[in-house]
């Protein structure tokens, strides 16, 4: 992703690693930018974007690489496993939340 900025080691399928589930809810209407690093001290190596909005789309943009954004349809989602997100920014639909689940390893077993 262009716009990764740390650069850990162990790959993100690594069996070794520890993962944690954090779970954050982006309300109605609202952007918000979850820096995984800053906020949760890792990095997600996977997440799942859930769009509860059944009529309106949500707009997505992962590691700040905003000439790749992208949308999701009303009640729909989409998941991303084995790679690293340093960041993603949600804007969530008029109508209801946005839920994203992610699997966070602690910086500490990264080396970053």
């Amino acid at each position: 992703m262009q716009g990764l900025i740390l650069r850990p080691l162990p790959s993100p399928r690594a069996a070794q690693i520890t993962v944690y589930p954090i779970v954050v809810s982006v309300d109605a209407a609202t952007t918000r930018i979850i820096h995984y690093p800053t906020e949760f001290q890792g990095l997600a190596q996977g997440v799942l974007i859930l769009n509860r909005d059944a009529a309106n789309t949500i707009t997505i943009i992962i590691n700040d690489d905003r000439r790749n954004s992208f949308t999701i349809s009303g009640g729909a989602s989409i998941a991303f496993n084995d790679l690293w997100i340093e960041q993603i920014e949600v804007t969530a639909g008029a109508a209801g939340v946005t839920v994203i689940q992610a699997g966070v390893t602690p910086r500490r077993e990264l080396n970053i």
